[in-house]
């Protein structure tokens, strides 16, 4: 009878119909059933239906049961790593691959679990591995594009996913992410045909049409970019990006007035978003708007890869008027050369209104800015950062507290 039921479930689960192999699961436990497969199979859709906690503990029932059991370390794996717990997720899938060493998909989640982790080389050898046992594992050579981009070995990257398409002509995401790979690598006529097959394939794509935007951007294309930005959130309204994206198009395009109301668009969705306050400030300054783009700015420090002030001093920051008489203000440079050249004639204004700042620049600097005579007190970052009295404040946000 049990057996029966088991079989029963196991059809039902093969033919999609998790609702009634559920029932016959829970109804073998709830009878006292001892049985791995039965507490696996119950945890799988558990999974499916996202009770990741109770897949788990199913899971772990089921591992009791049976130690060696290679699917339910896998699974284990899974849940834990949607649960955000890397280490367990990796301690999992190598489980796994102990019991069964020639089992790919473990080896594929543990490259995606240790990628996620930041160990990017690691990653590149378990997708190897997943390669070795099943050489036409074409998801396997799309995960290892992924990470060799990361670790900017472009060539490789891009043959890796032309590995993925030898084997599934018909993958999206391997033209869309072979795109973004050519366009890194400076060729964006290649990448705009990557982008076009994965839509070719999958019209209804708006990463693609997103990604397709920014590079025919790069290619002065405007219109074009324009209208595929447009595209993309015509297909996914809750597109921040896209509208970043396409406030980036309409500025070189000249229309500033609707870019800001595309980078306001991409905030209305997410007011997080650095790379969007930071091109709306941009705008804003153009316009003159110097109130509100000064403001904006701020966001710059929050962008991923932009230049950081060149020293944080551990120091209150000045806010424009808690600078008491005789106190100092150091400004710090944070760019460029160039732009610390531009900012530093700020200065002037400051010595004007009697606040007298001093300065944190590269020490290429030093001698021009005191030969200029724009200040007399000049630091080194190493130097900025042991002060212990005064006020700072990044150079380029020197502006916006200014009137």
């Amino acid at each position: 009878m049990q057996r029966e039921k088991e079989q029963q479930a196991l059809e039902q689960l093969q033919q999609g119909r998790l609702e009634e192999a559920e029932a016959i699961y829970r109804t073998l436990i709830k009878e006292g059933v001892i049985s791995s497969t039965t507490f696996g199979n119950l945890a799988a859709i558990c999974g499916v239906r996202g009770k990741t906690q109770e897949m788990i503990l199913l899971l772990r029932k089921a591992i009791a049961i049976n130690p060696n059991y290679p699917e339910a370390y896998n699974n284990l794996g899974i849940a834990l790593k949607k649960q955000g717990n890397l280490q367990a997720a990796i301690d999992a899938y190598c489980q796994a691959l102990a019991i069964k060493p020639n089992y790919p998909d473990a080896c594929l989640n543990l490259g995606s679990a240790l990628k996620d982790q930041g160990n990017l080389q690691a990653a590149i050898n378990v997708y190897r591995q997943a390669l070795a046992i099943k050489p036409n594992y074409s998801q396997a050579y799309f995960n290892l594009g992924i990470v060799l981009k990361e670790q900017d070995n472009l060539q490789a990257a891009i043959d890796s996913y032309h590995q993925a398409l030898a084997i599934q002509p018909n993958y999206p995401q391997a033209y869309n992410n072979l795109g973004l790979a050519l366009r890194s690598q400076g060729n964006l006529q290649a990448a705009i045909d990557a982008y076009r097959k994965a839509l070719a394939i999958k019209p209804n794509y708006p990463a693609a049409y997103n990604n397709l935007g920014i590079t025919l951007k790069d290619q002065g294309n405007l219109q074009a970019a324009i209208d595929a930005c447009r595209q993309a959130l015509a297909i996914k309204p809750n597109y921040p990006q896209a509208y970043n994206n396409l406030g980036n198009a309409l500025k070189e395009h000249g229309d500033l007035q609707m870019a800001i109301d595309a980078y306001r668009q991409a905030l209305a969705i997410n007011p997080d978003y650095p790379e969007a306050h930071c091109n709306l400030s941009l705008v804003q300054l153009l316009l003159s708007d110097y109130e509100n783009g000064w403001k904006e700015y701020e966001w710059r420090f929050q962008v991923k890869g932009n230049p950081q002030p060149q020293a944080h001093p551990q120091i209150e920051r000045w806010n424009g008027s808690n600078l008491a008489p005789g106190e100092s203000l150091i400004l710090v440079g944070e760019q460029g050369l160039g732009d610390t050249l531009q900012f530093i004639r700020y200065v002037l204004y400051l010595n004007n209104t009697e606040r007298p700042a001093a300065l944190c620049t590269s020490a290429k600097l030093h001698d021009l800015i005191l030969a200029s005579g724009i200040t007399t007190v000049i630091y080194s970052p190493e130097q900025a950062n042991q002060l212990t009295t005064g006020k700072w404040l990044p150079l380029l946000s020197l502006p916006g507290y200014l009137q």
